[in-house]
């Protein structure tokens, strides 16, 4: 992140800057165009999905 992300964070979303460590040097994902999922899946385990029929 850069300071200017960390201070638009804190300025414009202060709710969502409040829930992590918004800091200098840190990783961001930033995402765009987001789409549901299709079908519904029911998570096991950390990276194991089950698909729900």
């Amino acid at each position: 992140m850069t300071k200017e992300f960390v201070e638009d964070m804190k300025l414009n979303h202060p709710d969502e800057y409040l829930c992590d460590e918004y800091a200098v040097g840190r990783y961001v994902w930033i995402l765009e165009n987001i789409e549901p999922l299709k079908k519904l899946y029911k998570l096991k385990e950390l990276w194991y999905m089950e698909l729900l029929y």
